[in-house]
C-alpha cells in the first residue's frame, strides 16, 4: 500500500505546483494591469490597446492558455484576448461574481472544452481594484486554461517500477465526486468517461482533514484492488492510484518462490554434502583395517 500512497501523493503535489505557478503568473498580470487607468471610463484609446498587448502577450506565452480577459463584477468584458466558450458563460460569470466577492483569488470547476476538442477548460481568477475601488467597483482578471495540454498529458504514467492506474476525481457542484481518466490518450474524450465514484471511501477524502486515504476494495472488474487517495490543495481534486491485488503481489510472490528455490537448494546442497562426508568417513574406516 506504500507505493499506491506515495504515487497519489507525488501526482498531487505536482497538480499543486502547476496550480501555484498559474496563480503567480496571473497575479502578474494583474499587478502590471494596476497601473494602467483602464479603470477610466474616459481613458485614452491607447490604454486599452497597450493593457490588449499585455493580455495577448500573456496569451501567446503558452500553449495551454485558451483565453484571458478583464471583467467587470457582473461578468461584463471591458478587455478580452482569445475565445471564451460561450456555452460556460454562465459558470464563467458566476466564477467572476464570487472572486470579486471574495476578493481574493479564486479558481473555477473543470469543464469541457479547452484548447482542442478533447480538452477541458479550468478558470483562474483574481481580482482587479484600482485607486479608490471597492466591492462592486472591483473588476477581474480570468484566465482559463487547459490542464490536458500539459498537467493532464502525461499524468496517467506511473512514476514507480510497478504498475497501477491513475484517474484525477473532481467535485461536480456541490453532489457528486467525479472520475477523468486522465491516463487515456489525448485522442479520446476525455470527458467521455465521466462517471459517478461508486466507492464511499472516496468522497471521504476530501473531507477528510488530511485529505488522504487508503484501502482494500474491489475493482470495477471484481477483482481485489490496493486504492490510495489524495486531495489536490487548492483545488477539490483527488488524486486516485489504484493497483491490481495480484499485479501488486507479483514480486512478492516471484521473492517468496526464489526464497523458496534457494531454500530448497541449500537443503539439497546441505545433503549431498552430508553423504559425501559419511562416504569419506566409512572410505576411512575401511582403509583402517586394511
Amino acid at each position: 500500500m506504500e507505493e499506491q500512497v506515495a504515487v497519489a501523493r507525488t501526482k498531487a503535489a505536482q497538480i499543486d505546483d502547476w496550480t501555484t505557478e498559474r496563480l503567480i503568473d496571473l497575479r502578474f498580470v494583474v499587478e502590471t494591469l494596476r497601473s494602467f487607468p483602464i479603470f477610466d471610463p474616459a481613458a485614452k484609446p491607447e490604454v486599452a490597446a497597450l493593457a490588449e498587448l499585455v493580455l495577448a502577450q500573456f496569451l501567446s506565452a503558452y500553449p495551454e492558455r485558451v483565453a484571458v480577459g478583464v471583467f467587470r463584477p457582473d461578468g461584463r468584458p471591458i478587455i478580452v484576448q482569445g475565445r471564451f466558450d460561450p456555452l460556460l458563460a454562465d459558470a464563467l460569470r458566476a466564477d467572476i461574481e464570487e472572486t470579486a466577492k471574495r476578493n481574493k483569488p479564486y479558481i473555477g470547476v473543470v469543464n469541457p472544452g479547452g484548447a482542442h476538442e478533447t480538452g477541458l477548460s479550468l478558470a483562474f481568477m483574481a481580482p482587479l481594484a484600482g485607486p479608490n475601488r471597492t466591492g462592486t467597483d472591483r473588476l477581474v482578471v480570468a484566465s482559463v486554461v487547459d490542464p490536458t495540454v500539459a498537467l493532464l498529458k502525461r499524468f496517467g504514467e506511473w512514476p514507480a517500477a510497478g504498475k497501477g492506474t491513475l484517474t484525477l476525481g473532481f467535485r461536480s457542484g456541490d453532489e457528486l465526486v467525479q472520475i477523468v481518466d486522465a491516463g487515456k490518450q489525448m485522442g479520446s474524450a476525455v470527458l467521455s468517461v465521466r462517471a459517478a465514484i461508486p466507492e464511499e471511501r472516496l468522497t471521504r477524502v476530501l473531507a477528510d482533514t488530511r485529505g488522504e486515504a487508503s484501502w482494500r476494495g474491489i475493482g470495477q472488474g471484481g477483482q481485489q484492488t490496493l486504492t490510495a487517495a489524495y486531495a489536490v490543495k487548492d483545488m477539490p481534486w483527488t488524486v486516485i492510484a489504484r493497483t491490481d491485488l495480484k499485479e501488486a503481489m507479483a514480486p512478492i510472490s516471484r521473492q517468496i518462490w526464489a526464497l523458496w528455490v534457494a531454500t530448497a537448494v541449500v537443503i539439497a546442497f546441505g545433503g549431498l554434502l552430508m553423504l559425501t562426508v559419511r562416504s569419506q568417513m566409512k572410505l576411512s574406516r575401511l582403509l583402517a583395517h586394511v
